[in-house]
């Protein structure tokens, strides 16, 4: 039998070796898999398909299969499992970095296999990985020198997942700003799902607001057209790492074919180096230099530079998180990062107000609530935690104006992620409260699977508040990212979470809930929101948005 061996590539930028076209290798047996998933007009297995085909026939006698996973990301898994498990192969490639947050748990079991990473930024490391990728630095180095090139100061930077490698290449680009000396600004914003046209047209729409002639920067898969279809302005330069690279600057180019024959070439004689992690950049072959001198010479990110980077982005960035508009946090129309949980529950895409957010005449209670989750589709971390406070929830009435109700201690349970007959356990271990500071930290990993984290108040008595009348609520909380365990691997850069803050009517204290929704209902699910290092505060308000600037005015009630 066949020793198989599970093998992930990373974007290579080692120099092919020269070898001897004479030597006869031992066949071998590799399946190469991919998905139907499309980036920027073109479909990535197409090019994986164009390789293979120009290397079926090679002088190291590796004969190769291509399986492509189809487009539906919710079966890559269990698709994936079952064709490695339906022959013997010597080798199995995965092509793509779409594929690796679907399939990296079920690789993940074959424990002991070696995993090599083809045309795949993953952050993952293992003993048994060996990574090759080129450095996200030059790249973003190469969007500063296109920038500094136009004479653009005001930079509108659209990326997609939020994570160590979009660190990296932020890096890369304020790094390579910093030495021409000029006053730039850079609005960064953060589009965490594929074709999402209307997120697109609301923050390319944000971006004209903030600096109408800015150069737009993007590397979000699927959604290049939707950007230009809303800009339509021959004034705004957009750009993206494909076209810059490939089209527009004559600057670089992905060489795949050598990337493919150096894997083919270590395939047959078996000379990858697994002990260690192998990271080259763009200078060494795999991203080959074409008719410009690319002069860049930018260093890598790494702890030992957090603090330049955190100066870097004070100078440079603008807070876009910050011009936040409350009215999306119930009347928007598309999440920050969507939760995972099912498609049935119709609040996962997008916020939703209950009803018409008024409280049913006879009701005499409200609470306040919160609910975490991983986000959909993405693994759980295993070292970072997440801490919130500050969960306060105030009510609005004509007759007495904005009413402080509660500061309430953030805590709740772990429930089923559908909410499904209100099921909840507890998790040893993964929650710790402060309830003097009336502060919560939980874990959300993969002994959580399933669960999300559900915190609440108490159930307000409105009668003895004098609040009955109640007509409008706002809810609040300040969340953050948390290294759960510092003795422990850090993995807090590519934690994937996101919370929203809410509200339940209830039509008493001390009512409990009922599957017909007859003791509580929702006053409104609230924006879900992306969390990050930094403190970031939620919101909701289910004043309608006609009378929001009134209602709420400058929030002096907050004081």
């Amino acid at each position: 039998m066949k020793h198989k061996q599970i093998i992930f590539l990373l974007t290579a930028s080692l120099l092919l070796t020269g070898c001897d076209s004479s030597r006869i290798y031992e066949q071998s047996d590799v399946l190469l898999v991919t998905s139907g998933y499309q980036y920027e007009g073109e479909y990535h297995n197409d090019i994986y398909r164009e390789l293979v085909e120009t290397y079926e026939h090679n002088k190291y006698n590796v004969n190769l299969e291509l399986y492509d996973l189809g487009n539906d990301r919710t079966s890559y898994a269990e698709r994936f499992l079952e064709q490695v498990s339906s022959k013997e192969y010597d080798y199995i490639v995965v092509l793509g970095d779409d594929l690796s947050p679907y399939v990296e748990n079920t690789i993940k079991t074959y424990q002991g296999y070696k995993f090599i990473y083809f045309d795949n930024e993953s952050s993952e490391k293992y003993v048994n990985t060996i990574s090759l990728n080129f450095t996200p630095e030059d790249l973003g180095g190469l969007f500063a020198k296109k920038a500094s090139s136009l004479n653009k100061t005001d930079i509108s930077y659209f990326y997609s997942y939020q994570n160590s490698f979009a660190n990296r290449r932020l890096y890369g680009m304020l790094s390579t700003l910093d030495k021409e000396n000029k006053n730039y600004k850079v609005a960064p914003y953060n589009i965490e799902e594929d074709y999402n046209q209307v997120k697109v047209e609301s923050y390319v729409n944000k971006a004209k607001t903030n600096n109408h002639s800015s150069l737009f920067i993007e590397d979000v898969k699927g959604n290049l057209p939707y950007m230009k279809n809303v800009l339509n302005d021959d004034e705004i330069i957009v750009t993206s790492y494909f076209e810059l690279v490939k089209q527009e600057s004559n600057y670089i180019y992905r060489d795949f074919n050598k990337m493919f024959e150096y894997m083919l070439k270590n395939i047959a004689e078996n000379s990858f180096d697994f002990s260690s992690n192998i990271e080259l950049g763009i200078k060494e072959g795999y991203l080959s230099a074409n008719k410009i001198d690319i002069n860049i010479d930018v260093e890598k990110y790494d702890s030992t530079k957090e603090q330049q980077f955190e100066t870097l982005k004070d100078k440079y960035l603008i807070d876009v998180a910050s011009q936040y508009d409350v009215s999306e946090t119930v009347y928007g129309k598309y999440h920050e990062a969507l939760p995972n949980c099912g498609e049935w529950n119709d609040w996962k895409h997008n916020p939703r107000p209950g009803g018409d957010c008024m409280k049913p005449a006879d009701w005499k209670s409200l609470g306040i609530w919160s609910t975490i989750y991983a986000q959909d589709g993405m693994r759980r971390s295993a070292n970072t935690g997440i801490e919130f406070k500050n969960m306060k929830i105030y009510g609005y009435s004509s007759r007495r104006g904005w009413v402080f109700l509660e500061h309430a201690n953030p805590i709740g349970s772990f429930y089923d992620e559908n909410f499904v007959n209100d099921y909840n356990k507890y998790f040893e271990g993964r929650i710790y409260n402060d309830q003097d500071n009336k502060t919560t930290k939980i874990l959300l990993d993969k002994e959580t699977t399933g669960f999300n984290y559900h915190p609440f108040g108490s159930q307000i008595d409105l009668l003895g508040l004098d609040m009955v009348d109640i007509e409008y609520v706002y809810s609040t909380l300040d969340i953050r990212l948390i290294t759960w365990d510092e003795s422990k691997d850090i993995d807090i850069e590519d934690a994937k979470y996101v919370a929203n803050i809410g509200g339940d009517w209830w039509v008493e204290q001390g009512a409990t809930w009922k599957p017909d929704w007859s003791a509580n209902r929702d006053v409104a699910v609230g924006q879900f929101r992306t969390i990050t290092k930094e403190w970031k505060t939620l919101e909701m308000c289910s004043c309608p948005v006609e009378k929001m600037a009134q209602i709420l005015g400058n929030k002096e009630f907050l004081n």
